[in-house]
């Protein structure tokens, strides 16, 4: 009896010593996204996150559409730092199967860095960074670097005539960029136990997603600054005076980027037009089958509950000061043409609207009627009329208060 205790207590105690050492060489932040992120900036307004597998890079291999948005340059720069550092042979078993993210970041001279966050396995040796410049033939030149109480390296690549800078950060997290300046923000960084500045993913749905995005619409902002040359940026202007996050999966597609997720609304911050929506449910869009063939961007919206949003609305051009403009436009519209416009035009509205851009600069705008001929005899009332279906309104201001 004696002896099958020791016998079990030994089993117990070597499958206990087996299960930590297992879960020490786990790599923590492959499945913990937010240590991943509490090594990033807080100034950052998107996060890409994707896996560094072959899988992924083939599906998306000769698709121009992440060039469209990034820039061909930026692109290449991205797959130089894939081909001669995660797939150098040195590196990859270090760095397979691990998820990647790359944050965008506003510089003070009105530039836009990128940041590269990824974590090594457990049993990464950063002083194999040095045996990179002892490959024949790769062009990778690698001198020591210091960023505040980092260590690091600076790798120069000849590819790209470029340097990266690179640091390694707690738990076997490096992070790297072309952007010196960047890269000492990263060093700069102070631990807390707070949440990262961003809306995640559950674990699940981060690991059945191709790729994710992460939005932090707060520093949106200053990131559109560094891209437009005014504030008035037509389509992203809303998202410019929103306060929230997303959190993001990416749906294949050959010939379009698609996500889909969820944005977390912070209620107690300026509201813009969009917090209207966050009551409202989805719903089918229709609209967009009757959009022109010259569409070049478009804005669709749609609501569930036309009286809340009605109510919601009301309340919005309170607190923006619009309401008494509001009044006095609708009693002058009373007072001569005897129409209560206001009531009778939101009886007739659908639940759908859409804002179209065509590719030769001419906007459109698409709503969606219960009934077309009563809004056609209504808006007559109101408008100058060059035919029987077409007319322009005779109040500037009115299409502003629908």
């Amino acid at each position: 009896m004696r002896k099958h205790l020791i016998i079990t207590l030994i089993l117990l105690l070597a499958t206990a010593y087996i299960t930590v050492v297992y879960f020490k060489n786990l790599n923590p932040p492959g499945s913990n996204t937010s240590r991943v992120m509490h090594e990033i900036p807080g100034n950052a307004s998107v996060i890409f996150e994707f896996n560094n597998d072959s899988s992924f890079y083939d599906i998306f291999k000769g698709n121009p559409l992440f060039a469209a948005v990034t820039g061909r340059q930026i692109l290449g720069q991205l797959d130089t730092l894939r081909q001669q550092l995660l797939q150098n042979k040195l590196l990859s078993k270090y760095f397979s199967g691990q998820n990647v993210f790359i944050s965008v970041h506003p510089t003070q001279t009105k530039n836009i860095a990128l940041l590269v966050t990824l974590p090594a396995s457990a049993d990464f040796d950063p002083a194999i960074f040095d045996q990179l410049a002892k490959q024949p033939g790769n062009g990778i030149l690698v001198t020591p670097l210091q960023a505040g109480a980092k260590h690091g390296c600076t790798l120069y690549i000849n590819a790209l005539k470029k340097r990266f800078y690179l640091v390694k950060n707690e738990f076997n997290i490096y992070s790297g960029s072309f952007s010196k300046d960047l890269v000492n923000e990263v060093a700069l960084i102070k631990k807390t136990d707070s949440a990262p500045s961003f809306a995640l993913l559950s674990e699940q749905q981060n690991a059945n997603s191709l790729a994710s995005i992460y939005v932090n619409y707060s520093e949106l902002d200053p990131l559109f600054d560094c891209i437009f040359r005014n504030k008035n940026t037509d389509i992203f202007k809303s998202f410019r005076l929103l306060s929230g996050h997303s959190a993001l999966s990416l749906n294949y597609k050959t010939d379009a980027l698609m996500f889909n997720g969820e944005t977390t609304v912070q209620v107690n911050e300026t509201i813009s037009y969009l917090n209207l929506f966050a009551n409202q449910q989805p719903v089918n869009n229709q609209l967009k089958d009757i959009f022109p063939s010259t569409t070049a961007y478009s804005t669709s919206l749609a609501v569930s509950n036309q009286v809340s949003f009605s109510k919601s609305l009301s309340d919005w051009y309170t607190k923006a000061g619009y309401k008494k403009e509001e009044g006095q436009l609708f009693n002058k519209i009373q007072a001569e043409t005897g129409t209560d416009l206001k009531k009778r035009f939101y009886a007739l509205l659908g639940n759908e609207f859409a804002i179209i851009t065509t590719r030769y600069f001419e906007k459109l705008a698409i709503i969606s009627l219960k009934d077309g001929s009563k809004m056609n005899t209504l808006l007559m009332n109101v408008s100058k009329m060059t035919d029987e279906n077409s007319g322009q309104l005779s109040y500037d201001k009115l299409p502003f208060f629908y």
